[in-house]
This record gives structure tokens, sequence and C-alpha cells, in this order.
């Protein structure tokens, strides 16, 4: 039991660091749905390990990157709006996801892909998160002042020679690479709320950049820590039941930081 509760809150720490930064960038550039694209086009990925008999982790991992990649080809070479192409991407690769799994030849639970649950995180899992968390550690401590002009100052970004293109494939690229590690532990129904929610909350208190990317960090394990309490206590699924402590989180920051507003005003 001990073992268990050291691999979960291992794997909850390296989640919400590694989910913090892009979280924001998703945040920034108002990429939510993209977020929901990529994390349904990776059940895609876990059925097509699972048809070809491969590992799953790898399966997804590869698939989310060909689907990002493909996102990014898609916007630039067709006369659809990006919201349209999303679309179609997200809810045919989970359909197709749920079809080819349900087909399969094994027994497959399709909840543990859809909902996750960090409980019963391998050493493997938990060395695949941080392993993408040196990776997008490495991504944003090298080129963070690139990152940050092209995804706020866009214009400015190619007026100072910053390749804005290059930066925007890194980043796509990486937020799939998270999502995939973060499959097996929330789930494509949630992980999508994992980036967004924490750093959302974050926005409410940061004054910088900076100071986002780390409070979101701190959002999100207060969040994964809360949400395995109450799974323990009531019985609910582990994934959902994190999703849900983040919301409350939410919900209370934007509580407190309007009660200072208020005190400030009177002031």
């Amino acid at each position: 039991m001990f073992s268990v509760i050291i691999s979960t809150i291992l794997a909850g720490f390296g989640i919400s660091l590694v989910s913090a930064p892009l979280g924001c960038c998703i945040i920034w550039r108002r990429m939510s749905y993209f977020g929901d694209t990529l994390a349904h086009s990776s059940l895609l990925g876990a059925a097509i390990g699972i048809l070809l008999n491969i590992d799953t982790n790898i399966s997804i991992i590869v698939f989310s990157l060909l689907i990002s990649y493909l996102l990014l080809y898609l916007q630039s070479k067709t006369s659809n709006s990006q919201d349209s192409i999303l679309g179609i991407l997200s809810h045919s690769s989970l359909a197709i996801g749920i079809v080819i799994i349900s087909m399969a030849s094994r027994r497959i639970d399709v909840k543990s892909y859809l909902f996750g649950n960090i409980i019963t995180v391998t050493e493997v899992e938990i060395a695949i998160i941080y392993s993408c968390l040196l990776v997008t550690s490495s991504l944003f401590f090298f080129l963070w002042r690139s990152i940050i002009s092209t995804i706020i100052h866009p214009e400015l970004a190619i007026i100072d020679g910053i390749n804005t293109k290059k930066i925007d494939l890194l980043i796509t690229l990486t937020t799939a690479l998270v999502i995939a590690c973060n499959i097996k532990s929330i789930g494509v129904l949630l992980v999508t709320a994992m980036l967004i929610i924490p750093a959302a909350t974050s926005q409410i208190f940061a004054t910088s950049p900076l100071q986002m990317v780390c409070f979101a960090a701190i959002f999100g394990f207060m969040s994964i820590i809360s949400g395995l309490v109450f799974c323990w206590y009531m019985d609910t699924p582990a994934g959902p039941s994190i999703v849900v402590c983040s919301f409350i989180v939410f919900l209370l920051a934007k509580i407190f930081k309007n009660i200072l507003n208020l005190r400030d005003n009177k002031a």
C-alpha cells in the first residue's frame, strides 16, 4: 500500500509540473479545443497499438505526435476553418478508436482509457512522465523568451528574427507528448482539463508569465492530492475526482480574488 501511495504521489507531482507550462501556452493561445483534439486522437493511438499488438504507451505517443503535425499541416493547406478541422479530427478519431478497441480480439477496458486511473500507475509510466518532464523543461528553459514572444507578440517576434513557425511546431509537438503521457493516469476525456484548469486558476493571481507557470504547477498538484483524498474516502473514480477538485480550487480562487477586489475598492 505504501509503495502505491508513493508511486501515485510521484506521478501526480510529475504530471503537475509537466502540464503547467503547456497549459499556460494553451490559455495564452486560446486553443483549448486543440488540446481536446489531441486527447481524443490519442485513444485512436491506443487502439492502433492494441490492433498491432505493440506497447500502447509507445503507440499513443507516436500517434499523438503524428496527429499534432497533421493538424498544423491541414491548417496551412486547407480552406476549412481551424474549428472545423479540429472538430472533424477530434470526434472522428475518438469514435474510430472506440470502435477498434471494441472489435479487438483481447478484452480491453475502454473506461481505463477514457477516465484513467492514476492509482494504478506503473514504474514504466512514471518513467515516461518524468522523461516527458525533462523534454518540456529543456524546451522552456532554452527557448523561454522566444516562446513568450511568439505567443504574446508574434509580429514583434518575427521582426526580432524568431522562427515563429518552428516555435509553434515545438509547442504543438510537446503538448501532444504531454497529453499522451497523461492519458493512462487522467484519461482521454479529462486530460485537457488538467492542462487548462490549473493554468486558468493561476491566471487569476499571476502578474507575469513565469509566475503563472509556477502557480499552475502548484494548483495542479493541489488538485491531484485533494482529488486522491476525495477518491479514497468517497470511493469515486480517481481521474474525475481530480478534475472536480481542480474545478473547486478554481472557484475558490475566483471567490477569494473577488473578495480581495471588494476590499481594495472599499479602501
